[in-house]
């Protein structure tokens, strides 16, 4: 996973709290379809699961705010 600054945690944590709805430190399938919808995209649950498995690795079905860094930091964002 990248180093990130302070402040780009700070961002990364503000885009995740976004997307998890309920505050549960997760992001499900059908938060990420709600916060997809809230932004003005649709997204299918197919696209959606296809989502959360690029990010999920322990397998929970579910993102987790480490797994959300290490994916963004492996991309370079």
């Amino acid at each position: 996973m990248s180093r990130y600054s302070r402040e780009e945690v700070k961002k990364w944590k503000e885009v995740f709290k976004h997307a998890d709805i309920n505050n549960d430190r997760f992001i499900t399938t059908d938060e990420l379809i709600a916060t997809a919808k809230k932004d003005g995209i649709e997204m299918s649950e197919e696209e959606a699961d296809e989502h959360i498995k690029a990010f999920d690795n322990n397998g929970n079905g579910k993102i987790e705010f480490s797994e959300f860094l290490k994916v963004l930091g492996e991309r370079g964002t």
